[in-house]
């Protein structure tokens, strides 16, 4: 206990006899502090955001076209990150692509430190634009071809259909001719009347007259069939530019303040115990080095009187 407390006076004592250099060294720590946490005008950093939809194509199946989605979302993420590799020249620009939710939807952001961001961030999604542009033209020039097909068909039918009434008429004209010849001969009772070969030929006539009028309502039904996928098909391919890649949402620009760091008094009070702390170390280190010149003075002195 007793040497705890010489230790404890010892300390008292250096500290009392280093008070100035404890206190210069805490005061210029402070004054760094001070000038260290002067307000700075910070950076603002520009960011440019939207939203944008990704469009459908045709995609042609051996029974008849359908629209699918031109790109999976995830893999359109790693391609957009790949060309704004192409246009981004500025490093500090810092690009981000996240998919909302499950939809075919993107939400693009751009930062950085200048106006641009708006602009290169506009490049970039006309160079998504463009390409699914393209492919979506590829794909409606496929459409086309198919509607052109309907229409061949449709053409092929109506002869057939105007082939077949034709035919219906000419029967049916024998068939008036036929009754005619009959109600002649049946009122000319010296007339002979072959009345099993007429009759034969009469059922002939009507037998052909059926099939005809079954086969023109099959081809008149198959004509309505293609009618009505040509008007569906061709309201889709009007509608083709509704299916494109657009952007949901105008290209929003804002300026963004930095976020600010530490307090001023904070800073000083960190600056204040750094110093203290570092003048205690100092002011006892200087009393060191002063007790061990003591020491070796006292040596030598013992020496010399011994000697």
């Amino acid at each position: 206990m007793e040497e705890d407390t010489v230790e404890l006076i010892d300390y008292i004592r250096v500290i009392c006899k280093r008070k100035i250099l404890i206190i210069v060294v805490t005061l210029v720590c402070i004054g760094v502090g001070v000038v260290s946490s002067r307000p700075k005008q910070l950076p603002e950093i520009f960011r440019a955001e939207t939203m944008v939809q990704i469009g459908q194509r045709v995609a042609m199946s051996p029974t008849e076209p359908s629209l699918v989605a031109m790109e999976n979302p995830s893999d359109m993420v790693a391609k957009l990150y790949i060309w704004s590799e192409k246009i981004i020249e500025i490093s500090e620009y810092h690009f981000v692509v996240k998919q909302i939710g499950t939809l075919p939807m993107l939400r693009l952001t751009l930062e950085g430190y200048d106006k641009g961001v708006e602009r290169v961030l506009k490049e970039i999604i006309d160079m998504m634009m463009d390409e699914h542009k393209k492919r979506a033209d590829d794909s409606a020039d496929a459409y086309h071809n198919y509607i052109r097909k309907l229409e061949a068909d449709a053409n092929i039918i109506k002869e057939n259909i105007a082939l077949i009434e034709a035919t219906i008429l000419k029967i049916k004209s024998k068939e008036r001719k036929f009754l005619t010849y009959r109600d002649t001969s049946m009122a000319e009772p010296d007339k002979e009347l072959y009345v099993d070969d007429r009759t034969v030929i009469w059922n002939m006539l009507y037998l052909k007259t059926i099939d005809r009028e079954i086969d023109l309502s099959r081809n008149q039904q198959n004509l309505r069939n293609i009618q009505w996928q040509l008007s569906a098909h061709r309201t889709t391919i009007g509608n083709m530019v509704d299916y494109n890649t657009k952007m949901v949402s105008e290209i929003k620009s804002t300026a963004v303040k930095l976020k600010k760091g530490k307090s001023a008094i904070s800073k000083i009070i960190v600056a204040g115990v750094a110093g203290l702390a570092f003048s205690l170390i100092l002011a006892f280190f200087i009393e060191y080095l002063e007790k061990e010149n003591r020491r070796g003075k006292a040596r030598v002195r013992g020496k010399d009187n011994s000697a």
